[in-house]
C-alpha cells in the first residue's frame, strides 16, 4: 500500500508541476501572438514587419547572406542599413560566448556603393517559394510591407 500512496502522490505532485508551467507560459504565448498577430497589426497600425533580407557582396568577392529582419512598421529599404547587425562570425569557444561584439550593415557597408531592389510580397506567384517572381522596385526610399524581399547590392 505504501507504494501505491508515493505512486500517487508523485503522479499529483506532476499534474500540479504541469499546471503551474501552463500557467506561466499562458499569459506569455496569448501576449506574443497578440502583439504579432496580423489582426493587431491591421487594427492597430503598429508593430514589426519580417522582411527577408539579403546582401549580395559577391562583387567584393565575399558570399551571399540572406536572414530575417524585423523593422518598424513604415521602415524602407534604407533602414536596414541601420537595423541589421552582423555579429563576429570569427569566435571559437568560449570567445564566441563572452564576446558580444556586432557592427551594423551601414558599417559593413560604409565605403561601397549599396543598391537596393524590393521584390513585393503581394508578386510571389502560387506554388512557389520566392517574391522575386515579379518585378523589383529599386530604390531606397522603397517603403517596405511584410514578408517584402529586399537584395542589398553591395559592389
Amino acid at each position: 500500500m505504501t507504494n501505491a500512496k508515493r505512486g500517487k502522490m508523485l503522479l499529483a505532485i506532476a499534474i500540479v508541476a504541469c499546471l503551474v508551467a501552463a500557467m506561466v507560459a499562458a499569459p506569455a504565448a496569448y501576449g506574443f501572438w497578440y502583439v504579432h498577430s496580423e489582426e493587431n497589426v491591421a487594427q492597430s497600425g503598429k508593430g514589426v514587419i519580417e522582411v527577408c533580407c539579403t546582401v549580395d557582396a559577391s562583387a567584393l568577392g565575399e558570399a551571399p547572406r540572406t536572414e530575417v529582419a524585423y523593422l518598424p512598421e513604415g521602415s524602407t529599404a534604407a533602414n536596414l542599413l541601420s537595423e541589421v547587425i552582423e555579429s563576429s562570425n570569427s569566435q571559437n569557444g568560449l570567445e564566441a560566448i563572452h564576446d558580444y561584439s556586432y557592427s551594423s550593415l551601414a558599417e559593413l557597408t560604409a565605403n561601397n556603393t549599396v543598391t537596393f531592389t524590393t521584390y513585393k510580397a503581394g508578386s510571389q506567384e502560387p506554388g512557389t517559394h520566392t517574391t522575386q517572381d515579379g518585378e523589383g522596385i529599386e530604390g531606397a526610399d522603397t517603403p517596405l510591407e511584410r514578408f517584402d524581399n529586399v537584395v542589398i547590392t553591395v559592389s
